[in-house]
């Protein structure tokens, strides 16, 4: 079985990418508000209730994306550690989405959940159409060494004799790997503080 939801479309780039961004601290840590916008467009594209809280559609241009991009780097933007918490994630969207008038709800699942209900809680809201935000912070493996410490968009799934692989969006592409070398860490080496939550959040 496969799923995907509609996604953005950025002059034929797969979602958004912060090396597209104006200044230098938005392209070295504007991976949340990338995200943040990603998921903005998309609630838009999901339902017209939701239409204040973003400028652009699905199909947009760079210019377009970058503009909006830099509105939300004031509400969704990285602190002197990035932004390391689903939680956190939660309290700045807040901000965005009063100052356009709205009040939006929450899914969260923190990294410390098992593999089985990550993989329920993914199929579940992916299935309803809506994109899924991962942030991950430390990680065994150098393979993923690209989306260690990131905060990036799950899109879809699909279901192999190996298990679930999960697409996502990231640096303007669109990628794919099994579903549980993401999320279990193995034992990395220590870089997150009290307060840093990894996990999956939704905008709902």
């Amino acid at each position: 079985m496969a799923k995907e939801i509609t996604f953005l479309n950025i002059d034929g780039n797969y979602g958004g990418d912060q090396n597209w961004l104006p200044e230098y601290s938005m392209r070295r840590g504007g991976c949340s508000t990338v995200v943040a916008v990603e998921l903005s467009a998309c609630l838009r594209h999901i339902d017209k209730k939701y239409e204040a809280l973003s400028p652009i559609g699905i199909y947009t241009s760079k210019e377009g994306f970058t503009e909006f991009s830099v509105e939300m780097f004031k509400y969704v933007y990285p602190k002197y550690r990035g932004l390391p918490s689903i939680h956190y994630f939660e309290e700045c969207y807040n901000e965005y989405a009063a100052s356009v008038g709205m009040q939006v709800e929450y899914a969260k699942l923190p990294e410390h959940s098992s593999y089985e209900e990550a993989e329920q809680f993914l199929r579940e809201w992916i299935d309803k159409g809506y994109p899924v935000a991962c942030l991950v912070l430390e990680h065994e493996s150098r393979l993923i060494w690209d989306i260690t410490w990131h905060w990036f968009t799950l899109t879809g799934y699909e279901d192999t004799e190996k298990g679930m692989d999960v697409i996502f969006g990231t640096y303007g592409e669109k990628c794919r790997l099994p579903f549980r070398s993401i999320w279990e860490k193995g034992n990395p080496e220590k870089r997150a503080e009290e307060g840093d939550v990894a996990g999956l959040i939704v905008i709902h």
